[in-house]
């Protein structure tokens, strides 16, 4: 019975990381594409899709990982931490 190499687990992860992100950048540019590109606020605006277009085709394949958790906890943390400051700001 053939060993398994670690590294074949490693090289295939990545070679299907680096496709997931050749579609999303292919994904993203389209999206930017279809969008105008005159004046600071579009631009602004242009920006805020792509990031939000890209990290959602992300989201279907990375959501069960633990990076994925971790970074979603800590997220989660920052808008609650920022929320509670708001709402003490409000209240007093």
């Amino acid at each position: 019975m053939p060993s398994i190499d670690p590294s074949n687990h490693f090289f295939r992860d990545y070679l299907v990381n680096a496709l997931i992100t050749a579609l999303a950048v292919v994904k993203v540019w389209h999206t930017c594409e279809a969008l105008p590109d005159a004046g600071l606020p579009l631009f602004i605006i242009k920006m805020a899709v792509c990031a939000v277009a890209g990290n959602l085709g992300f989201l279907p394949v990375y959501h069960r990982r633990e990076e994925f958790r971790y970074f979603a906890e800590l997220a989660l943390g920052i808008c609650r931490s920022a929320a509670n400051k708001i709402k003490r700001t409000i209240l007093s």
